[in-house]
């Protein structure tokens, strides 16, 4: 049996095996631990199980059935007590939970057995976005709860410092991670654009995620719209996912007569995705002023596409404009196109840079030892 010393939970609201975000976040670290050889257990606030058992889990037992109620998250901070109550033991506890306050009321418990908690922020979608009443209240809750926590983890500087700020303590930084190796590796996965009606010669421009005006899909279209024709007549903007947008976004292209220079996928289970990624040169990393983006970020660098990422966004902190990836507005788009089509030995060079940083830096083996790192530092 393993030793409590290599015992590790993690606990989350959810784990949706379908999904991305905080939940991708949390399982790709646990699969980081698992190949350090750490005993990694996952746990919602009604469920535990072991990480290799994720794939076997009825993904609508996990799924929360509600909207996102504060009382529901108050209650399932409370609800992981009966994990501490029991006699096993573990190295430490990483919380990725959803407010500030629910990662406080379940270190808290686990405090009772002396167990080392690992708080992590992630991406705290929309937390300089809240109405002013909201903002001070999260904050002075955040603040709070940050000085008392064992190790406080976020997925950017900014967020990081954001949190310094508030609690003047130190917070690390742990990117969001993938697995660069086994998962999103370029040599796994054929060139195969022809069973997509896609010519080789085509610069195609990927843009995959949720469909959604909140995530700036609606300015794909625009760009799209403002490209010149013989420049367009040579790209194609591949959408690989689902979301509200969808449709609507399908409608404008055929309005513009954009047809042909679009492709939508529709919705692709999570281990499709990769298929899909070798088969682009750029990707879109969200064109909207919501912070995020990051573990997108990390599955486009992987696979060696070229990520194009707005300015002022938490992805710019991994970008060197021009070598591994691009830094530009939604309105400089067709610049950047016209000066990478048909530049094969550009698009080589900066693609091999962008698999090298990820690999350097988004691998979830690298992630994980970070994490063993910051809680070394710390004397646990």
């Amino acid at each position: 049996m393993p030793s409590f010393n290599k015992r590790v939970l993690l606990f989350n609201d959810q784990f949706n095996y379908l999904s991305s975000g905080g939940h991708w976040r949390t399982i790709n670290l646990a699969e980081g631990l698992s190949y350090l050889k750490y005993d990694v257990w996952l746990a919602t606030p009604h469920l535990k199980f072991h990480v290799k058992e994720l794939k076997k889990i009825n993904v609508s037992n996990l799924i929360q059935k509600y909207n996102n109620n504060i009382l529901i998250h108050l209650v399932n901070a409370v609800l992981p007590f009966r994990y501490a109550l029991k006699k096993t033991k573990y190295k430490f506890v990483y919380l990725q939970l959803p407010m500030p306050i629910t990662k406080g009321l379940c270190e808290f418990i686990f405090k009772f057995k002396f167990t080392p908690t690992v708080l992590d922020f992630g991406d705290l979608w929309g937390y300089k976005s809240y109405e002013s009443i909201f903002a001070t209240l999260h904050e002075a809750i955040a603040s709070i709860i940050v000085k008392n926590a064992t190790i406080v983890t976020a997925a950017s500087n900014e967020l990081a410092n954001y949190l310094k700020r508030l609690s003047k303590r130190n917070v690390y930084v742990l990117n969001n991670s993938v697995d660069c190796i086994n998962v999103f590796n370029p040599a796994l996965y054929p060139f195969d654009r022809e069973k997509f009606g896609i010519p080789k010669e085509k610069l195609v421009i990927i843009y995959s995620g949720t469909i959604s005006k909140s995530k700036g899909v609606h300015n794909i279209v625009r760009v799209a719209k403002n490209i010149p024709k013989d420049l367009l007549k040579e790209l194609l903007f591949f959408i690989v996912g689902d979301g509200p947008y969808l449709n609507e976004m399908k409608i404008n292209v055929k309005k513009l007569g954009l047809s042909n220079s679009f492709y939508f996928t529709g919705f692709v289970p999570r281990e499709e995705i990769p298929k899909y990624l070798k088969l682009a040169n750029l990707g879109i990393v969200s064109p909207s002023p919501i912070r995020g983006g990051l573990i997108k970020l990390a599955e486009y660098m992987a696979m060696g596409i070229i990520p194009i990422v707005p300015p002022n966004s938490w992805p710019t902190e991994h970008i060197k404009n021009g070598t591994n990836g691009l830094v530009a507005r939604i309105e400089e788009y067709p610049v950047i196109l016209d000066k990478f089509y048909n530049n094969k030995e550009q698009i080589y060079k900066m693609s091999k840079e962008a698999r090298t940083y990820a690999i350097d830096n988004f691998d979830i083996r690298k992630v994980a030892e970070k994490l063993i790192e910051y809680l070394s530092k710390n004397g646990y």
